[in-house]
């Protein structure tokens, strides 16, 4: 399991790269991280979602998170695990994006509030 420091780096975007993603429940199932970004040219992008500081297994990718043309997105569904903490639709959550250049050089790693609650 990946350790709490996973839940708490961050890698500011230059302001040049005019980053405005926000995440929020979709229902009683899907977390949804969307938003826009301009970056000087293509990149890879990480996600994770953390349930009360730590890295949550029970909340996995829906599909894979992109950055196409600008446009940031995300999703995760919550499943059954036996290991790590157990989904709590009561938990504060965060959603965690990385993204980096082809070659490496990391852009930014953000931390977005997840806004409101599973219905």
């Amino acid at each position: 399991m990946l350790a709490p420091t996973y839940c708490q780096v961050t890698i500011d975007a230059a302001p040049s790269l005019n980053l405005e993603v926000s995440a929020y429940w979709k229902g009683s199932d899907l977390i949804i991280a969307e938003g826009s970004v301009d970056l000087p040219g293509p990149a890879q992008l990480q996600a994770w979602i953390c349930q009360d500081g730590q890295y949550a297994v029970a909340l996995r990718l829906k599909g894979t998170p992109e950055i196409k043309n600008g446009q940031v997105k995300a999703e995760w569904e919550p499943v059954d695990v036996d290991v790590g903490p157990v989904f709590d639709p009561g938990a504060r959550f965060e959603a965690v994006l990385a993204a980096q250049s082809e070659m490496g050089i990391p852009f930014f790693v953000v931390r977005i509030p997840v806004e409101g609650r599973p219905e």
